[in-house]
């Protein structure tokens, strides 16, 4: 199993992050607000669950010290943890209220500093995909190179360890559409909503002579 329950001290790093940078203004943001506009209204929903990637599933018979050392490991763990987040996130029990709101955070700790570059790679690789799924990922670490919408020049994904976050898609969502493909999941997602959430047509009134 990928995702387990995470610890004390990796729940208060959250917080810690949560608390000191997210839910605040940053002046370098290019907005006004707090880093993530939405993460404050979440938390007191109650709807933020968090998990921790582990380097060794159950039964894996590598020793921790030989796991996650090559490139081709790392991208075959981020495959599956990603998988797995995304997966969980479709399938958590999550409580009816504050629906657009519900966000997973995985930790990545197992993560060493000289394959961060990889999890931004992953992030890439799979961003069409989740965006088809109606969802959205974003990813963090201490050298993140992300930039913020509203300024470039800001590397706005920073976070005290690796992590992924994945939540449901919104309409601001196409500020992160960077490609045809991107903007395709953004419109199919959004036509696909509007389709669902208006009222069944009634047919038109049937004429006596031709029942």
């Amino acid at each position: 199993m990928l995702l387990t329950t995470p610890t004390t001290a990796q729940h208060a790093l959250i917080n810690t992050w949560f608390d000191t940078y997210i839910t605040r203004a940053h002046p370098l943001l290019g907005r006004d607000g707090a880093v993530c506009p939405y993460v404050t209204a979440a938390r007191h929903q109650g709807v933020v669950h968090v998990r921790s990637a582990t380097a060794r599933p159950a039964g894996d018979p590598l020793s921790r010290d030989r796991l996650l050392t090559t490139t081709a490991a790392v991208r075959t763990w981020l495959q599956s943890v990603l998988g797995s987040a995304l997966d969980e996130f479709e399938h958590h029990p999550w409580p009816p209220r504050a629906r657009q709101l519900h966000s997973l955070v995985v930790l990545l700790e197992a993560l060493a500093p000289e394959h961060w570059g990889e999890l931004d790679r992953a992030h890439e690789e799979i961003k069409t995909d989740v965006m088809r799924r109606g969802l959205m990922a974003g990813q963090f670490h201490p050298n993140c190179p992300a930039p913020a919408a509203h300024n470039p020049s800001f590397a706005v994904n920073r976070a005290p360890a690796p992590l992924i976050v994945i939540r449901r898609m919104a309409r601001h969502d196409h500020l992160f559409a960077e490609d045809p493909h991107h903007i395709q999941a953004y419109e199919r997602h959004f036509r696909s909503t509007e389709r669902s959430s208006q009222p069944p047509r009634r047919p038109p009134p049937r004429h006596p002579a031709h029942p």
